[in-house]
């Protein structure tokens, strides 16, 4: 049986029950309430609640009759009932004044009692007064409010709600509000907003597809994703020689739900993440990956070391020592890093070369990752990444100010400690990279071009 004959065949035994036995009215309800869980909890796969409608009994001592209009409040399938209330002819000097529905004639309001069941009901008490006379009464009549529930879309009723109710054809949805299969939408997120990851490092996003209910959609709704860089971010100012490299993503486009891999860069900087769905009602969504190294801060002054030079561009002014337009940032280092180059300086200025300052040079850019001296997004730098690596002026072929002489590096090596590693770093005339460690203390001995300390803190 389908809803709707379901739904005539109550109300028409409903009426009946009224009309026929007023008393045994809670008898048949639950009755009726057995009979609906019987039919309704065979499944409860779509459900949505009920539609609340009022019909009117008009009755006598005789018979009774429903209305065919069905109400949507119970105010006025009341003054229908009451519209349709006749006095009776032993009171010919009666007038209708107004109706009630207790027996007290002092409230309209809608019954508050409910039922396990398809409907329940309320009397409609007549508020009469006499022609010639301020006499008045509340008089009982046969007229019933009745209450039922209806499934427009489908299903059967029980406890205010409509159950087994056919699922809807994707791609429309059931509206738990209305029970209407309504049109999906859907709304896009991108999952986390940001992330802080390494240089060369991967880190996992999400996107994901749902509708309006929160669930999954019912087709494949397509979402494409790109990603771009902060051409400036990251510690790398002005023109480089080449487009700048980002990071990767993949997959490049997905269905619904799937996990996005970003992969970083050798390069620090700040990336934006684009999920873009062109069938969601919300705009692309995006995610902001930092790469860096977490925890660099600036050289602070020392009375033991110098940190800048004459800008040969601007005169009067001062720059980082070993800055270019491509980084004028320079000098960032790790804590222990920058404890350990005070110290270094420290025993450099009292007992190796009394009065004397380190010039430093290089250490990383603000946030790490790779420094390219060239701008061209390339080593000569292949350290100086993670903030552990600082270079500082010694003898070479290009004299400058502050450098380590050549007869002191032997005693600036013999400062190794289990924390700190002098290197002296040179270069051949072809540029290939000598380096100095302790165990060969001399490879750059006769090589003076470029030639500095490369200090490392552990």
């Amino acid at each position: 049986m389908n809803a709707g004959a379901q739904k005539h065949r109550i109300f028409h035994w409903l009426s009946r029950v009224l009309a026929t036995n007023r008393g045994s009215f809670s008898r048949h309800i639950r009755l009726m309430a057995g009979l609906l869980c019987l039919v309704s909890l065979n499944a409860l796969a779509d459900t949505y609640p009920a539609t609340k409608q009022y019909k009117v009994q008009v009755g006598d001592a005789i018979g009774a009759y429903l209305l065919p209009t069905t109400f949507t409040s119970f105010a006025a399938a009341g003054q229908a009932a009451w519209n349709e209330y006749q006095i009776p002819s032993f009171m010919p000097y009666a007038i209708k004044l107004d109706w009630f529905v207790d027996n007290n004639c002092q409230s309209k309001e809608e019954p508050v009692f409910s039922r396990q069941s398809q409907s329940y009901y309320q009397g409609i008490h007549a508020y009469l007064g006499y022609s010639g006379s301020t006499v008045t009464q509340c008089s009982f009549t046969f007229n019933y409010v009745f209450i039922g529930w209806e499934c427009p879309y489908g299903g059967v009723y029980y406890d205010g709600q409509c159950v087994n109710a056919p699922p809807c054809t994707p791609p429309t949805t059931r509206n738990p509000a209305t029970g209407k299969c309504d049109q999906e939408t859907y709304t896009l997120t991108l999952t986390p907003e940001s992330a802080t990851i390494e240089p060369s490092k991967t880190y996992s996003f999400t996107a994901t597809v749902t509708k309006q209910d929160g669930g999954a959609p019912s087709k494949p709704v397509p979402v494409s994703v790109k990603v771009e860089v902060d051409p400036t971010s990251g510690g790398h100012d002005g023109t480089h020689t080449s487009p700048r490299p980002k990071g990767s993503v993949s997959p490049a486009d997905g269905t619904n739900s799937f996990p996005i891999t970003f992969g970083s860069t050798e390069v620090s900087g700040i990336h934006t993440i684009t999920a873009t769905c062109d069938e969601c009602t919300n705009g692309p969504q995006t995610a902001t990956v930092y790469v860096k190294i977490s925890g660099l801060s600036e050289i602070p002054a020392s009375p033991f070391y110098v940190l800048e030079e004459a800008d040969p561009n601007r005169p009067g002014k001062t720059k980082p020592i070993g800055a270019t337009d491509n980084h004028k940032n320079n000098h960032y280092a790790t804590q222990t890093a920058r404890t350990q180059l005070f110290m270094l300086a420290f025993k450099y200025y009292k007992a190796i070369n009394p009065g004397k300052r380190l010039y430093i040079n290089d250490a990383s850019l603000t946030w790490g990752g790779l420094m390219d001296d060239d701008g061209n997004w390339a080593p000569p730098h292949s350290a100086h990444r993670l903030g552990d690596a600082i270079d500082i002026r010694a003898d070479s072929v290009n004299k400058k100010d502050g450098e380590i002489p050549l007869s002191l590096f032997a005693k600036v090596q013999d400062l190794k400690t289990a924390k700190m590693e002098p290197e002296i770093h040179c270069y051949t005339s072809t540029g290939g990279l000598v380096m100095a460690k302790a165990a060969n203390p001399a490879a750059c001995n006769g090589l003076n071009r470029g030639r500095h300390f490369h200090v490392i803190f552990r």
